[in-house]
């Protein structure tokens, strides 16, 4: 297993035009490109294999404007801060074996 690690969401947006990953763990607020951000152009702009890559958004509110906001950037899922690491485990677990058998 591998792990990259992106200080801001500009930097994530690079690293994924640079490298495909089987998952995306991303920050809602983050220096010069919040999660949101990025992830709508991770979506939108790296190529059809980044419309099914997972992305599981990390936050600090579980509030419903924020998990439709999650969805309407293109995010699959949501753990709240501070997370249980079973729950993120199960949650990862599930995405990547249902974006390996797409």
């Amino acid at each position: 297993m591998e792990i990259d690690l992106a200080e801001n969401g500009r930097i994530a947006v690079e690293k994924a035009s640079k490298n495909v990953y089987d998952v995306i763990l991303m920050d809602l607020q983050m220096p010069e490109m919040d999660g949101y951000d990025a992830s709508r152009m991770i979506r939108t702009s790296l190529g059809p294999i980044y419309k099914r890559v997972p992305i599981i958004a990390l936050t600090a509110s579980a509030m419903m404007e924020v998990q439709k906001k999650v969805h309407e950037a293109g995010m699959n899922d949501f753990v709240t801060k501070p997370f249980n690491p079973m729950e993120l485990y199960n949650k990862i677990e599930r995405y990547v074996r249902d974006f390996s058998k797409a």
